[in-house]
């Protein structure tokens, strides 16, 4: 009897010294965006503190999104800028905007607003169609581009 105790005891120590299969864990969550907001998005309406802002006749604003950047044209000069998306959580940064001199009043004040107000941008939705931005004290809508066929 006093053999077996010990034998089992033996077997218990070895069970509990030798390596036991991992436990089952789950892969990791990502952070993928609630909303995929990756392609071409013109500007159709926005607001920086409580003021509209209106992109000028013939001087278009737009945002292209990829996985990890933005970039486009804020009316005379484009930018670009890298972007991390977690769920509706919007992070910009690393703002890089061309110096181009802008021959249209409006265009100018129209492009320096926007810029100030995607600077503020935490957010990101879609609504009705249209991709949203907010921030504090701004909102930026925008539909998305028309594809149009390459010549």
């Amino acid at each position: 009897m006093h053999l077996l105790r010990l034998l089992l005891i033996g077997v218990l120590v070895g069970a509990c010294t030798e390596s036991a299969a991992p436990i089952y864990q789950p892969p990791p969550a990502t952070d993928a965006p609630a909303v995929d907001i990756v392609g071409s998005w013109t500007l159709v309406a926005a607001v920086l503190d409580g003021a509209p802002i209106t992109a000028a006749p013939g001087f278009p604003i737009t945002i292209d999104f990829t996985s990890s950047s933005a970039g486009g044209s804020a009316g005379c000069n484009g930018y670009t800028t890298r972007t991390t998306l977690s769920g509706a959580a919007l992070q910009l940064s690393n703002f890089v905007v061309t110096e181009v001199a802008c021959d249209n009043d409006d265009a100018g004040v129209a492009e320096d607003r926007f810029l100030a107000a995607l600077d503020r941008a935490t957010q990101v939705g879609l609504d009705g169609g249209l991709l949203v931005l907010t921030g504090q004290g701004a909102e930026l809508r925008f539909r998305a581009a028309e594809v149009t066929a390459a010549e």
